[in-house]
């Protein structure tokens, strides 16, 4: 993997004012084009008729959040980058917004490690991605234990006496947790073990960042994954108010993690990933209010906030991204 990132170097180096150029047409592009085929303009305007004070503390509450939201995302990726150099918090910002803005594009966001390591010194890069991804990880864990967790609390409280006596599926969801749990805390063993193993010499450099880790820091990087769960989880929910969507506070805490545990667990394109958000919206939320259109349009409206709007500041420092120092996406 290494030789492959060593190889495509000097080819990226040489192409970089047009990947700059790429990277922001390829993300415009995909705006454009949510923006051309999103159906619901008419219900979304409307919903800001006779809008209420109540309603509008809802809508500022979720747009208040994103800085919030992405700060936490931040601070995680200054702890991991520290462990190879000095990061600001302002420099991890910015790279979190450029990593998002070119993943906002690729399929399930697999280019945002690559825009992350910008600030990175090139010789850090390659172990930069690893602990990016392993940053990305803990996001998803909490993704998954959360809607899990929330699975088993709707299985319990069911109407529906074979749902709520299903034991088995109660047993199956709480071994995953589990396994999940058991797993993800034991990578920064499994990395030391492989990494002083010389059969995986071709991997050192990947393995070596991986042994980085301690359960210290794997912890405080889990704990802020899980505030920042609760963050978008309640732009969320303020957002289905917003909507006029009738949930209550239990119904959102199981409902909300089923509805995030499905959209990730998706493999999705850049093209269809706002059909499935809005889908899954529908399905989930729809089961306990009426609403399902304000549903579907929460679903995208917390989508936007919270990918589009980062999604152009970033853009910004794409463009201003300067070719001495930050000039390759891959300069390893």
């Amino acid at each position: 993997m290494e030789e492959l990132l060593e190889k495509g170097h000097s080819l990226i180096d040489r192409y970089y004012k047009w990947i700059k150029i790429l990277i922001m047409i390829c993300a415009y592009a995909y705006l454009a084009y949510v923006l051309i085929n999103f159906k619901g303009y008419h219900d979304f305007f409307n919903s800001f008729k006779n809008i209420s004070v109540f309603r509008t503390t809802l809508l500022v509450l979720a747009v208040l959040l994103i800085p919030c939201n992405w700060l936490l995302e931040s601070i995680k990726w200054q702890h991991l980058a520290k462990m190879l150099q000095p990061v600001s918090l302002f420099k991890a910002y910015q790279s979190v917004l450029i990593g998002l803005t070119v993943g906002f594009f690729t399929p399930n966001r697999i280019g945002d490690p690559l825009g992350r390591v910008l600030i990175l010194d090139a010789g850090n890069r390659t172990k930069g991605i690893v602990l990016s991804v392993i940053g990305v990880l803990g996001q998803t864990f909490s993704t998954l234990v959360c809607g899990l967790t929330a699975g088993i609390l709707l299985i319990v409280s069911s109407p529906f006496e074979s749902i709520k006596d299903s034991l088995n599926i109660q047993i199956a969801s709480i071994l995953l947790i589990v396994a999940f749990i058991s797993l993800y805390f034991t990578l920064p063993i499994w990395g030391k073990v492989l990494f002083q193993r010389n059969r995986f010499k071709r991997l050192r450099s990947l393995l070596e960042a991986i042994s980085y880790i301690n359960p210290r820091s794997l912890f405080y990087i889990t704990s802020l994954s899980l505030i920042r769960y609760a963050v978008y989880c309640s732009q969320y929910y303020f957002l289905l108010r917003f909507f006029d969507v009738e949930l209550s506070v239990y119904d959102a805490i199981m409902v909300l993690p089923l509805n995030y545990l499905m959209v990730s667990v998706t493999p999705t394109i850049a093209f269809s990933e706002l059909g499935v958000r809005g889908s899954y919206a529908v399905l989930f939320v729809g089961a306990f209010a009426s609403n399902t259109v304000g549903a579907a349009l929460a679903g995208i409206l917390v989508w936007f906030i919270n990918y589009v709007i980062p999604m152009m500041v970033g853009s910004i420092f794409v463009g201003k991204m300067k070719k001495q120092g930050e000039s390759a996406i891959v300069n390893l």
